[in-house]
């Protein structure tokens, strides 16, 4: 596993804005928290979900990544 490769793997995230923060961690918006609860729920995930506030920077990447 040299890194050799790489493939791209087409999921859940690919048609919701995010951020990813580190490994597991995300930022999504309100109206999108719904279905990716729902997924994790699915696969019996352990999930901790939190209300943060955004920084204009957060808001403008996650508002440029919906055009």
């Amino acid at each position: 596993w040299n890194g050799k490769y790489t493939y791209h793997r087409h999921g859940l995230l690919e048609s919701i804005p995010h951020r990813k923060l580190l490994r597991g961690v995300l930022i999504l918006r309100n109206e999108d928290t719904a279905k990716v609860i729902n997924f994790l729920e699915q696969h019996s995930l352990t999930m901790h979900v939190r209300e943060i506030k955004l920084t204009l920077d957060d808001e403008k990447i996650l508002s440029e990544t919906l055009k």
